[in-house]
């Protein structure tokens, strides 16, 4: 029986695939700025603690006159190591190309046709390796 192709079935697969795409945009985005935010506050609590130390005391001894103070200070020195650490964004496009990577060792044609049991480039590698094994 022949089968007709439906149009909403293409703009389906156009839509998810423009959702997916958006979606790990997003993903990475996220992580990445969450990391760029992590690496001021972790180099202040282990490298300038006496930052920290004095902001928190502002705080929990109630010194509200105190407190712009010291959030600008921490602001001022967390802001430095943020712009210092602006080279975590070039993880964002090596991040793509390893989810690029992984999408075509996906798709590769991963079932038995006939009988070709594995692809000739696997077949090349898998003698190759065990030529190597058996000169050493």
């Amino acid at each position: 029986m022949y089968k007709e192709s439906k149009s909403y079935k293409g703009f389906e697969k156009w839509w998810h695939e423009i959702q997916m795409s958006a979606k790990m945009h997003i993903y990475t985005f996220i992580a990445i700025l969450f990391l760029h935010m992590m690496i001021p506050f972790l180099y202040l609590v282990l490298f300038d603690f006496k930052t920290i130390d004095l902001v928190l005391q502002a705080i929990f001894n109630f010194y509200v006159h105190l407190w712009p103070k010291a959030l600008l200070l921490l602001f001022k020195k967390g802001f430095i190591i943020f712009i210092l650490a602006t080279p975590v964004w070039l993880l964002y496009p090596v991040l793509l190309r390893r989810y690029k990577k992984k999408s075509q060792q996906i798709m590769q044609d991963q079932h038995l046709r006939g009988s070709k049991l594995i692809s000739d480039d696997e077949l090349r590698e898998i003698i190759l390796k065990d030529i190597k094994q058996r000169r050493f």
